[in-house]
């Protein structure tokens, strides 16, 4: 072994230590962020903290990509008061998806949060879970029926007899499929196939 390979295998040691030494933190803080919660819980306070916390989870974890353990803060917070919070949650999730006015990164982000909380959420009553995903079939259906009508609107034949269309500057010919145009639609989806 030479002295380039030893010191090679103490950056990787170290290394190790050191996501040990964060890991350890990590679930410091997370011990610490779940007393607090049941802190509020006991006092009262959880419902009006919780609405911080969900506007923290809306403007920065929401659109964080691979935010790992951030969320599992908000989905204890539900799990303590899953009548207000629990569905609050699941709420606001599912108008972001279903809301136009934001960002295609932001409904996709929303359905995958959706679909992680409800599978988890054992606390929530099957008759809310069932109305949420009801709601996003009705959404995926509704979605296929427009996407058709426009397609039939504007089939026509090409130069070789075959059928194709242009859907929002999408060319899609014999059957040709691009699945970033509809990325809401299998977002939506997926929530229903996760649960």
């Amino acid at each position: 072994m030479e002295l380039d390979d030893m010191e090679e295998a103490s950056v990787v040691v170290n290394k190790k230590e050191d996501v040990h030494k964060y890991a350890e933190k990590l679930d410091s803080l997370m011990v610490m962020a779940f007393e607090h919660l049941n802190t509020c819980k006991s006092d009262g306070r959880l419902e009006k903290i919780f609405d911080t916390l969900l506007w923290s989870f809306k403007m920065t974890v929401l659109n964080t990509y691979k935010s790992k353990f951030t969320q599992f803060v908000v989905f204890y917070a539900c799990s303590l008061d899953p009548k207000n919070c629990g569905k609050k949650f699941a709420k606001t999730l599912a108008s972001v998806f279903f809301d136009i006015s934001e960002p295609h990164i932001s409904r996709m982000s929303a359905a995958a949060y959706l679909a992680s909380y409800l599978a988890r959420a054992k606390f929530l009553e099957f008759e809310f879970v069932a109305d949420v995903l009801k709601s996003l079939v009705n959404w995926c259906v509704n979605y296929c029926q427009r996407f058709s009508a426009t397609v039939a609107n504007q089939t026509s034949l090409n130069f070789w007899g075959q059928r194709s269309f242009e859907n929002n500057g999408i060319s899609m010919a014999a059957g040709g499929v691009n699945p970033k145009a509809h990325r809401l639609f299998y977002a939506g989806c997926q929530v229903n196939d996760l649960l």
